[in-house]
């Protein structure tokens, strides 16, 4: 079975806020921003992975491999009002898919503070 693997790590709240307050908090800078108006309804700070050859479990390594140092600056974006996802998709080439994570890994994500989505599209 193939599929195709990819995740995006986003930061979002209600609104139309200044994304500074996420970058400043992290030390970093977003891949891409969109912050809330008329067309949107929420601020987005989002990173794309850096390699999305890998498969999602390393895909979440290299989250968690990014972000283990920063886990008290997510905690204290989230009880800011941002919520915190990593947005993972699916897309399988035969009708199917599998997601299995080892418990450690999942227990490192727990530590970061974040949401963890996965969609699976045909």
């Amino acid at each position: 079975m193939s599929q195709s693997d990819n995740s995006v790590f986003a930061i979002y709240r209600e609104g139309s806020f200044g994304f500074e307050e996420v970058s400043q908090t992290l030390e970093m800078m977003p891949n891409r921003v969109s912050v809330g108006g008329e067309k949107r309804s929420n601020t987005v700070w989002k990173l794309f992975i850096p390699d999305s050859a890998l498969n999602l479990e390393d895909q979440l390594r290299s989250w968690i491999n990014l972000f283990e140092y920063k886990a008290d600056k997510l905690l204290e974006l989230k009880k800011s009002g941002w919520t915190i996802d990593i947005d993972c998709l699916i897309q399988p080439e035969n009708g199917a898919a599998i997601a299995c994570f080892d418990p450690e890994l999942l227990c490192q994500l727990s530590n970061l503070h974040v949401n963890l989505i996965i969609r699976v599209w045909e």
